[in-house]
């Protein structure tokens, strides 16, 4: 018996996992459902199944729950994200926060210190969503508030302040970069 005809025999039998029922329905697609895509043979497998898991979840909790609901979700996740990121090494230094940006990820980066004005935008090669874990086509495009409460962590973290942060621009909703503003309020003045 073939390996592949003896999944299919213990998973007949409820004797396999949700994944190597999911290996299995990648080597024979549905008509009308798209199968995962083929994963590099570098690549460990684990890294496509958990992107898949995970877009899947996020689909999930998009369509069981309102848009406000999802959207604060979502949200508070980039916050949590961006909280292990590297934001706490720049408190106080902006520009320092925006050159390692644009070192790391290759951001584009514009700082208006009289506005109180940051811009950052993001572009990947391959055009997709900048994030490891989301992508075109496998999570809905308010996905993409997980990008805001990211930057809206980050930016706080590094400014010592709230910041109010506008999602201009997004991969995910059909634009050719991922582009923010975030507004930094000024100290007052003491008199």
């Amino acid at each position: 018996m073939e390996r592949r005809d003896f999944l299919k025999s213990a998973c007949a039998a409820g004797l396999c996992s949700c994944t190597v029922a999911g290996l299995l329905a990648g080597e024979e697609a549905k008509p009308g459902v798209s199968a995962p895509a083929a994963i590099p043979p570098s690549e460990d497998w684990r890294i496509a199944f958990g992107k898949q898991r995970y877009a899947k979840l996020v689909s999930l909790v998009a369509e069981k729950v309102d848009e406000r609901t999802f959207g604060e979700i979502i949200e508070d996740l980039g916050r949590f994200c961006s909280g292990s990121g590297f934001a706490g090494k720049y408190v106080g230094d902006l520009d320092g926060y925006l050159a390692e940006s644009r070192r790391r990820w290759g951001a584009q980066t514009e700082h208006d210190a009289e506005a109180g004005v940051v811009k950052i935008s993001f572009q990947t090669p391959q055009g997709d969503c900048g994030c490891p874990l989301m992508g075109k086509g496998l999570v809905p495009a308010a996905a993409c508030r997980c990008s805001v409460g990211a930057m809206r962590q980050a930016l706080a973290v590094v400014s010592g302040r709230a910041v109010d942060v506008e999602l201009k621009e997004s991969v995910l909703q059909g634009g050719a970069r991922c582009a923010f503003a975030i507004r930094i309020p000024k100290i007052a003045a003491m008199g």
